[in-house]
């Protein structure tokens, strides 16, 4: 069976593509409402730690909760700050150990009925039903799918067709709201 390829954009995965696409990852309320208790909870650990610290050379007072507070500063500012640089770091290292090296292409072709994701040793397939949007940013064009996932095309990285031409058979094989 012969592919029909209608327009194909290929790209190399790095480390630094990877972390920067978890890095932008939309998060949802619940997630958002964490963070900003955890950057609440930074601000009170460090007034607290510095109160106690004060309280320490300046009053004498005994060690009590110095700890606490310490441990409750760093933990507090990892959650606010570091947790999805580090998350995203420790994906990047698992995806490849699958892969087996550093960087590996990713092929994104465009047929006549559905779009084919190639990442080497993976292989998906999305009807055209199923984008739920596009969104298009200054460096790439991000097609959102019905089951939250997404997939990222960089308009300088079509190396059959262009993304002008493939945003006009889009439009025509999407209908989005």
């Amino acid at each position: 069976m012969q592919e029909n390829i209608l327009f194909e954009c290929d790209y190399n995965v790095t480390k630094p593509l990877y972390v920067s696409w978890c890095k932008e990852t939309p998060i949802s309320k619940t997630r958002k409402l964490f963070k900003m208790f955890y950057v609440l909870m930074t601000i009170i650990s460090f007034i607290m730690l510095v109160r106690s610290v004060f309280s320490i050379v300046f009053l004498q007072m005994p060690f009590d909760w110095l700890l606490v507070f310490v441990l409750l500063f760093l933990f507090c500012l990892y959650q606010s700050f570091f947790k999805v640089g580090v998350t995203a770091k420790g994906m990047y290292r698992s995806m490849v150990e699958y892969y087996g090296k550093e960087n590996w292409l990713r092929k994104i072709k465009f047929l006549d009925n559905q779009i084919v994701i190639n990442d080497e040793k993976i292989i998906v397939n999305y009807d055209y039903s199923e984008i739920k949007d596009i969104v298009i940013d200054s460096n790439y064009i991000k097609l959102i799918f019905n089951n939250k996932t997404a997939i990222r095309l960089y308009s300088d990285k079509f190396v059959y067709g262009d993304w002008e031409h493939c945003r006009e058979f889009l439009n025509q094989k999407v209908h989005l709201k």
